[in-house]
């Protein structure tokens, strides 16, 4: 009878931690102070207009769950795309790149810059984050122009290796910001090289990211 009661006990803690692991981990819920933590690594070209961002429906309400067996495969981390890209336009190094930058709930704006987000792909294989996102910029209603990013972030495998489940969390984290970060830096490159005219002002190097 003894044998049979620590049978059931063995039993039911093991169901009870398996759900503990299985509890999922949120990307987003501290992604803004890891920008925090991260300032100033990605010095972005500066333009003195004030600018919005919009995000489309599904964008804004993306999610999607990450598993790795090298960590435990009962750990479920969720990425929400559209809080993270929130986060990185309202707290990350993009954020000094304009006068000021504003989110927006409108798809047009009449008097200022409007750059428009669609994702397209989200995907994290192999250790790395690879983000494809569709960027549309208009200035004053206009369509400036409009073109598809793709970037896989840095692979994060050894944290991974020796972090294991408390190290994942961070491993998304951080190969999401540096494929969020070639993308921003490529379309604002394009932005700066192509419609100056347009904009009817200059790009200079933010001095605060040098």
């Amino acid at each position: 009878m003894c044998k049979r009661v620590r049978q059931i006990a063995v039993m039911m803690a093991t169901i009870l931690m398996l759900s503990a692991c299985a509890l999922p981990h949120y990307v987003h819920s501290d992604y803004a102070q890891y920008l925090a933590n991260n300032r100033g690594q990605t010095a972005f070209p500066r333009i003195a207009v004030k600018a919005y961002y919009y995000l489309d429906e599904k964008t804004q309400n993306h999610q999607k769950e990450i598993r790795s067996i090298m960590t435990g495969y009962a750990n479920q981390w969720i990425v929400e795309f559209g809080p993270i890209l929130d986060s990185t336009m309202q707290f990350g190094d993009i954020h000094q790149a304009f006068i000021s930058l504003e989110k927006s709930d409108a798809t047009s704006q009449p008097n200022d810059l409007l750059l428009s987000f669609k994702l397209v792909d989200y995907r994290f294989e192999g250790f790395e984050a690879t983000v494809n996102l569709r960027i549309t910029a208009t200035y004053k209603g206009a369509i400036l122009f409009e073109k598809p990013y793709e970037a896989t972030g840095r692979s994060q495998g050894g944290k991974m290796f020796w972090g294991g489940a408390f190290g994942m969390k961070n491993a998304i984290q951080q190969s999401t910001k540096l494929a969020l970060d070639s993308i921003l830096s490529r379309f604002m490159s394009d932005l700066r090289d192509q419609k100056l005219a347009v904009l009817e002002t200059s790009f200079v190097l933010n001095p605060k990211l040098i």
